[in-house]
């Protein structure tokens, strides 16, 4: 059974909209991108790999010491280092189950 963590960064108190860097995304659990919390450079380069905001994101593998990790956007597996990824946060899918 996949599950998501605790959502870490809320900008609302409604736990149906709380945000979650995307680094703490569970393997399978899938989310929709809301927001990039880095600079220009950084993020201009995201979005050409497919990152950007409303855009859908599945948490893949892992290396064998946790980073990189893989994630799925369209067609397309693209791996993050956990120190890019926290600056990136996500919704989880309605779906989702969220660990307690």
């Amino acid at each position: 059974m996949t599950t998501a963590v605790q959502p870490v960064a809320s900008k609302s108190s409604d736990p149906g909209t709380a945000l979650l860097p995307l680094h703490k995304l569970a393997r399978g659990a899938s989310a929709v991108l809301i927001s990039i919390e880095l600079g220009d450079e950084e993020t201009d380069h995201l979005g050409l790999m497919g990152f950007f905001p409303g855009v859908g994101i599945t948490a893949a593998n892992k290396a064998p010491g946790g980073d990189p990790r893989v994630y799925r956007i369209d067609q397309s597996e693209i791996a993050l280092r956990n120190e890019t990824a926290r600056h990136i946060f996500v919704k989880l899918d309605e779906a989702e189950p969220v660990a307690k």
